[in-house]
């Protein structure tokens, strides 16, 4: 390995093992002890060791913080890692609504809801689809956060509001498309007409909701 590539993997290092320190902490993962403390020391010997560009003494006292880490984390409870760590309950979440959704077309007719009322002239399958975007971003997420010790608590809103946003987003693609917007390459669509390009549009929308405000900004501007 060459100096360049021990710098930056030292510094990358030390980086990653800061931050998941401040998220395990956040999640309560430090109630006792001097374990904090002796991260901490790790990290401001790692980053010392850096300023003296003694990149492998800086690498491996990130890594001992690192395995430190890891050692508290496995003195935990099944059930913190799963809740705490690993975010089970959110995922089951997650997996519910997106379970629910897909039944939805077999539960709700395309062209009404329960109640018999279609509100906006829109279709149930605008407003499942941009709910299973969602929550399939929600899931990717999700398994980003997670796998990156990154999660962070002030998430949970977001990730709970996320299933409603799509589908509000995939009633507004419906509603772009049907008023002649060239959303997925088509022209003005009858009410209660739905076609796979607008589905699959209203999934997109749900999915990245950057893209779906973009258009609409971009149809009131």
């Amino acid at each position: 390995m060459t100096t360049e590539e021990l710098k930056t993997k030292a510094f990358d290092r030390a980086e990653e093992i800061e931050d998941a320190f401040r998220v395990l902490a956040e999640q309560g993962l430090f109630n006792t002890g001097d374990e904090p403390k002796r991260v901490m020391d790790l990290l401001t010997a790692s980053r010392k060791a850096t300023v003296k560009e003694d990149w492998p003494e800086a690498l491996d006292l990130a890594t001992q913080a690192e395995l430190l880490l890891d050692e508290v984390l496995r003195t935990r409870s099944r059930w913190w890692r799963a809740t705490r760590l690993h975010q089970i309950p959110l995922f089951a979440y997650h997996a519910g609504v997106l379970t629910l959704l897909l039944l939805a077309p077999s539960i709700v007719n395309d062209r009404a809801n329960l109640l018999g009322w279609k509100p906006l002239g829109v279709p149930s399958s605008a407003a499942v689809a941009g709910g299973v975007g969602s929550v399939l971003r929600g899931l990717w997420w999700l398994w980003m956060k997670v796998s990156q010790r990154e999660y962070r608590t002030h998430f949970l809103l977001a990730h709970l509001a996320t299933p409603l946003i799509g589908i509000v987003l995939g009633i507004v693609a419906y509603l772009l498309v049907r008023s002649g917007v060239q959303l997925a390459g088509e022209g003005p669509i009858a009410d209660g007409q739905m076609t796979e390009p607008v589905i699959l549009v209203a999934l997109f929308a749900g999915y990245n909701w950057e893209w779906a405000l973009e258009k609409l900004e971009k149809r009131f501007a």
